[in-house]
């Protein structure tokens, strides 16, 4: 079960951090024998009031990936932490003019909910490529009609996203109101040719 997106782990407008609970034996997601016993020892060592080995333990835990969080009824979910990339689009960089909007639009209609998501594989920075559905609706699909994501046609050509960026740049929605806007890939290369310098 995917946890509700914590708005503070949106990091731009195409990517964040999401928790996934793996605490149900049933959960199609095996945690490692290693992270179940320390989440048990945790669990002991601050019955017992060891404070300093169940924050060892936690520790430990993070480093592995997952993550002890609170329920709604105060219970601890142990879950696991993926970075998840956006599959198709590419938001502007938060330097870049539109890039605090893109990411204000992402929170806004993902921040506090839960997803559902389609993954595709990593990306070459480990982060998990996937579609993403709010409430059963396409979140590539709002966030290009609404003009604050590019359609990223160099790794998706899916005719779909290209036509949903159209209606965008006829509509002068969003990061298409200004009349010549720059890409994030071409932002990123300029960037990386000033620090050569």
């Amino acid at each position: 079960m995917l946890l509700q997106v914590n708005p503070k782990l949106i990091g731009d407008g195409d990517g964040m951090i999401i928790h996934v609970d793996v605490s149900d034996p049933r959960s199609p997601f095996m945690v490692p024998r290693e992270i179940r016993n320390a989440v048990i020892a945790r669990m002991h060592a601050r019955a017992a009031q060891d404070f300093v080995k169940a924050d060892a333990l936690q520790d430990a835990i993070i480093r592995a990936g997952y993550r002890i969080i609170r329920g709604s009824l105060n219970e601890e979910i142990l879950t696991k932490e993926y970075k998840v990339r956006l599959k198709g689009v590419d938001a502007p960089e938060m330097g870049m003019a539109y890039g605090e909007e893109a990411k204000e639009a992402l929170i806004n209609l993902i921040g506090g909910k839960s997803l559902k998501l389609v993954a595709y594989g990593n990306d070459p920075y480990g982060r998990l490529l996937a579609d993403v559905y709010i409430e059963q609706r396409f979140l590539q699909e709002i966030l290009l009609k609404e003009g604050h994501v590019w359609h990223y046609q160099f790794f998706d050509k899916r005719p779909e996203l290209a036509q949903w960026q159209v209606e965008a740049q006829v509509g002068r929605k969003g990061l298409w109101a200004n009349s010549n806007p720059q890409s994030p890939w071409d932002y990123k290369l300029e960037e990386r040719k000033k620090n050569k310098c």
